[in-house]
């Protein structure tokens, strides 16, 4: 419970007069601060995977269990920075459009990709050939941990072009997204990947919306705004003590791991970050640039754990290790990348 007790004692203090800003701007203002978000959200990711993986205690795993949270912040950003590039550009953002997203998200992956195979056929543990790797790129589960979230962002990437590009739907972009998305979820929802990948992506299409309604958003009075931000929170909390509560009153296992909850309370969880973050100062720090490699950070996290775990137990001295590891290696691979990318858009 010390999550949930940390996230509302976290949200009182940010809406006192010493924290709570008078401007109220939208995040598209606060770069610095959705910078220092996005890398603490992938570092909640990695902790949420390494108490899940490698397991200490049940306890552990269930006060840890917010990666599902923080990859719906992930799907979030990506729909909401493709909706704020396309109204601060217009028709000009479709130029170059799949080149630029592709080039920006498979170039890191792959590179981490060729790390990864680098190191499993050192420690003699490769698992799989060319054709397998290419077979579960798109799955819950592909060759590179974890990496699905980036596999299935490129398909959303490609509707998100269709709905900008074709002109068969007369009903505006927005609308035309949201048909094409709401197809492409029906078919993750009834297909047989795991409730990880399904439970966060929706929260895509939230972003879209929200940046196209943003400046409505803000209008909202502070009090109705608090009101709704607490209501969220307190359904978002349900949802992420939901096998804790069931158990306390006695439902059925169907019940008790039911991950029904999880999809409304990651849209709930988003609904709260953005009442939160109207009134978050933006983040001044010096040194942001250090915090830019979120995505590196995310995707290197499979090698930390495949080294690491060779010659360290599983224990909360690992747990330190692999989160240092995660953030030098990151930051390494970040880096390299920013310079080859930096020649290539």
């Amino acid at each position: 419970m010390l999550f949930s007790i940390l996230l509302i004692l976290f949200s009182v203090l940010i809406l006192t007069p010493p924290f709570c800003t008078q401007k109220i701007c939208g995040l598209n203002h606060k770069r610095n601060y959705g910078t220092f978000v996005k890398y603490l959200a992938a570092i909640l990711v990695i902790v949420a995977h390494l108490t899940g993986i490698h397991r200490i205690s049940l306890n552990l795993v269930l006060e840890c269990s917010f990666g599902w949270c923080s990859v719906s912040l992930f799907f979030f950003y990506s729909g909401y920075g493709l909706m704020n590039g396309l109204q601060l550009k217009g028709a000009k953002y479709w130029d170059d459009f799949l080149r630029k997203r592709f080039t920006k998200v498979l170039i890191p992956l792959l590179f981490v990709y060729v790390l990864y195979y680098i190191c499993e056929v050192c420690m003699g543990t490769e698992r799989m050939s060319f054709c397998d790797i290419l077979g579960v790129f798109f799955s819950d589960d592909p060759y590179l941990p974890f990496s699905w979230f980036v596999s299935w962002l490129l398909i959303i990437y490609i509707l998100f072009y269709l709905a900008g590009k074709c002109s068969f739907f007369q009903f505006g972009f927005v609308k035309s997204f949201a048909f094409l998305f709401s197809i492409f979820i029906c078919f993750i929802l009834f297909s047989n990947m795991g409730a990880w990948v399904k439970v966060s992506m929706p929260c895509f299409l939230f972003g879209v919306l929200y940046r196209k309604k943003e400046t409505e958003f803000l209008d909202i009075p502070k009090c109705l705004s608090v009101i709704v931000l607490f209501a969220s929170l307190s359904f978002f909390l349900i949802a992420f003590n939901w096998i804790r509560i069931c158990s306390f009153i006695g439902c059925p296992n169907k019940i008790i791991y039911s991950s029904v909850p999880l999809y409304g309370g990651s849209l709930a969880f988003c609904v709260y970050y953005v009442m939160l973050s109207k009134y978050v100062k933006e983040v001044n720090i010096k040194k942001i640039g250090l915090l830019n490699g979120s995505y590196e950070l995310y995707l290197c996290q499979g090698i930390v754990f495949m080294l690491l775990s060779a010659v360290i137990p599983d224990s909360y001295l690992y747990y330190l290790c692999c989160i240092i590891g995660c953030i030098v290696i990151g930051y390494v691979v970040h880096r390299i990348l920013s310079a080859v990318l930096s020649k290539v858009i």
